[in-house]
């Protein structure tokens, strides 16, 4: 894989951050990458960009069982190069290859992207798919290694009765209606994270 690599903030990095992207924390999943300073541009590429972007979404079978149905490169049970069931399409040569996997862990689906992997400009597609294979065994080891996700938080039911942050909308609205809002959620919410 590509040296001289530093990890990014997955949201201020403009070529990932995403409502797609935040999506997956807001399920519970998480979001890294890894660049070599060159900034990608929205769509996550740019002249001389190398990276690693890695998201992992948690309670995702549905959603996988969707994607197999419509990508039929999937390779799934004791065929699947990596996890239970595996994607990994690999183009380009020499500093433009890039890599996309998919690969689904028990219920947790892995979505990583690899781009600048710095191969032989004459490699073919299966060449460069062995030189991202130490990453993505090792990617797909420490997600079956953390086991499975805690639960999500889901506010109470009656959260919406407290917080009206919908009052923030209006022309008149003013700072101590969020100021209030954040109060009362405050006080609902810790006993629930501190507990």
């Amino acid at each position: 894989m590509a040296t001289g690599l530093s990890p990014v903030e997955f949201t201020a990095n403009p070529g990932y951050a995403t409502p797609a992207a935040y999506s997956v924390a807001q399920r519970g999943g998480t979001a890294c990458s890894a660049g070599n300073g060159v900034v990608p541009q929205p769509g996550g590429t740019a002249p001389g960009y190398r990276g690693v972007t890695v998201l992992v979404l948690p309670d995702a079978v549905a959603q996988w069982d969707r994607y197999a149905s419509i990508y039929k490169y999937v390779i799934s049970g004791a065929g699947a190069p990596y996890g239970d069931a595996a994607a990994v399409v690999c183009f380009g040569r020499g500093t433009e290859s890039s890599c996309t996997a998919n690969i689904l862990v028990g219920t947790v689906w892995i979505d990583v992207v690899m781009e600048g992997i710095m191969a032989d400009a004459d490699a073919d597609d299966a060449a460069v798919a062995a030189r991202v294979q130490p990453l993505l065994a090792r990617v797909t080891q420490e997600v079956t290694r953390a086991g499975a996700p805690a639960p999500l938080w889901r506010p109470p039911a009656d959260a919406g009765n407290w917080v009206q942050l919908n009052a923030l909308q209006g022309p008149g609205a003013d700072i101590g209606d969020l100021e209030a809002g954040l109060s009362r959620l405050a006080v609902l919410v810790a006993p629930r994270i501190n507990g």
